[in-house]
């Protein structure tokens, strides 16, 4: 159906969708919600009139994230940073979906923030918390400083940061760019 009415034979066209999102798109329904059946339904017929044959590609499954991480990690700082197990553990332990993109983001923006923050006083290990509640501390609705006060900044990391004012100064200085001479 793709060139329905051209005077093309044996032409494919290999079409990636997310069906979540095509969900969202069609009716603007949330497919992790309960859809009526008649939603159910108008979508699979989309689908079915849209695409005559499609194709489900399972996500890739990784069974050694520790091996990615750190071959990743190895990449960007060298084999001899001290804070690397500890980084991978917190990142592990609050990514909610790992996978080689998230990992590459991770280490990236981890780079890039290192970069900034480069005095040995900041440790990367804190600048890795920071970026995994970046989005907590920053777009969560609620103030700023509430959330870097807030005991759930380190909700599931707790074990791993036993001094946790220290490092919530260093998040404050994060999140306001402040150094602190």
């Amino acid at each position: 159906t793709f060139f329905a009415g051209g005077e093309f034979e044996n032409i494919w066209a290999v079409i990636p969708y997310d069906y979540t999102h095509l969900c969202q798109a069609i009716i603007g329904i949330d497919n992790q919600k309960s859809e009526s059946d008649n939603d159910k339904e108008r979508i699979k017929q989309f689908i079915s009139k849209t695409f005559p044959i499609t194709y489900h590609v399972p996500q890739p499954v990784i069974t050694d994230y520790e091996r990615l991480f750190s071959t990743y990690f190895d990449k960007a700082f060298g084999p001899n940073e001290h804070d690397k197990e500890h980084i991978c553990q917190v990142f592990m332990h609050l990514e909610k979906n790992p996978n080689p993109r998230t990992v590459i983001r991770f280490v990236n923006e981890l780079v890039g923030m290192r970069l900034q923050w480069h005095d040995d006083k900041y440790r990367l290990q804190n600048q890795a918390l920071y970026i995994l509640k970046k989005d907590q501390i920053h777009y969560s609705g609620e103030r700023q400083d509430s959330q870097l006060l807030s005991d759930e900044l380190f909700k599931g990391v707790t074990s791993f940061y036993p001094d946790q004012e220290k490092v919530r100064t260093e998040l404050c200085q994060y999140a306001y760019g402040l150094e602190d001479e």
